[in-house]
């Protein structure tokens, strides 16, 4: 039973395209394997990639948290201290003026009594030159007497 050259022929083609497919086959199951781990490396990737973002987002925004209270507590008490300061200043300059309230009518008494101490010692004291001339006039006068 010798076959004919078309039947070797046609068994010979479909040998090899069964092997063609094979290969092919073989080839696209790896590639595709491949393809599909690729994809899951790179989903985890992402996966990491946004978790470590979101991390650093947070962190972030923790700190940006934090700064933003800390200044707000610094403010909070620089504002306080200035309104301390400025209330200390006002109540100071009220006992300024209530002590100068005070002490202008011992000032005025004090000065009024120097003031007029200072008339009767000048109306009752005689310049020496002055003296001097009314001891001789009085002696003059002690001397016409006799």
């Amino acid at each position: 039973m010798p076959m004919r050259i078309e039947e070797l022929n046609e068994q010979y083609n479909r040998y090899t395209n069964k092997n063609k497919n094979r290969d092919i086959t073989s080839l696209s199951q790896s590639t595709n394997r491949n393809l599909i781990m690729n994809k899951k490396k790179s989903k985890k990737l992402i996966k990491n990639k946004k978790l470590k973002k979101q991390k650093n987002n947070s962190n972030s925004q923790t700190n940006l948290k934090t700064i933003i209270t800390i200044t707000v507590i610094i403010c909070l008490l620089i504002l306080s201290g200035l309104s301390i300061i400025i209330l200390y200043f006002i109540k100071r300059r009220k006992q300024d003026e209530e002590q100068d309230l005070i002490n202008e009518p011992k000032k005025s008494n004090i000065d009024s009594i120097i003031s007029t101490i200072n008339d009767e010692t000048s109306e009752n004291s005689l310049s020496s030159k002055e003296k001097t001339k009314s001891a001789n006039v009085q002696s003059n006068f002690l001397d016409d007497d006799m």
